[in-house]
C-alpha cells in the first residue's frame, strides 16, 4: 500500500484562552450578576426564600400544609378583579388571602366541619370564582400565567421593598 500524497496532520487540542486558575471559577458565578436586573432577582428570590421557610415551617407544623396550595389558588380572584378594576394586584391578592382565611376560619368554627376540609372547600370555591372573573372579563388583556408565575429577571425596586415590607408581616 502505498502512503498518502496529501500531508496530514493530527488534531491539536484546543488551547485555553487563559490558563486555569481558581480564580476564574469565582469570577464565572460572579460575572452573572452584573447586571442589575439580575443583582435584583438574587435579592427578590433571597426574600422570597427567607419568608417562606419561616411561613412553611409554621404552616407544616400546625398541620395546615394544604394551606399553601390553597391559599395560592385562593388568590387569583383578587388579582382578577385588581387588574380589572385597575389597582395593584398584590392589593387584590392580599384581600383575597384575608377573605380566605377568614372563611375557613369562620367555616371551621361555626360547623362540624374541620379546618382541613373548610380549606379544601374555599380552595376550590375561590378557584372557580377566579375563573369565571378572567374568563367573563371582556377586558382582561394581561396573561394569566404572567401573573401567577411572575418573571424573576423583572423585578424592580418597588417589587422589593413590597416584598420586603411583606415578608417582614
Amino acid at each position: 500500500m502505498a502512503p498518502p500524497t496529501s500531508t496530514w496532520c493530527a488534531p491539536t487540542p484546543l488551547e485555553s484562552p487563559r490558563p486555569w486558575h481558581p480564580d476564574h471559577v469565582i469570577e464565572f458565578f460572579t460575572e452573572a450578576f452584573e447586571p442589575t436586573f439580575m443583582q435584583r432577582a438574587l435579592l427578590a428570590s433571597l426574600v422570597a426564600v427567607v419568608a417562606t421557610s419561616i411561613v412553611g415551617t409554621w404552616v407544616v407544623l400546625r398541620g395546615l400544609s394544604f394551606l399553601g396550595d390553597a391559599l395560592a389558588h385562593g388568590v387569583i380572584p383578587g388579582i382578577a378583579l385588581a387588574v380589572l378594576w385597575g389597582f395593584s394586584p398584590v392589593v387584590g391578592a392580599f384581600i383575597s388571602a384575608l377573605v380566605m382565611s377568614g372563611l375557613v376560619t369562620a367555616v371551621s368554627a361555626r360547623t362540624t366541619v374541620r379546618e382541613d376540609t373548610a380549606i379544601g372547600l374555599l380552595f376550590v370555591g375561590m378557584l372557580a370564582l377566579g375563573v369565571v372573573i378572567v374568563s367573563r372579563a371582556r377586558s382582561f388583556t394581561i396573561e394569566v400565567t404572567a401573573l401567577l408565575f411572575g418573571d424573576v429577571l423583572g423585578v424592580t425596586s418597588d417589587d422589593i421593598r413590597t416584598q420586603v415590607v411583606a415578608a417582614a408581616i
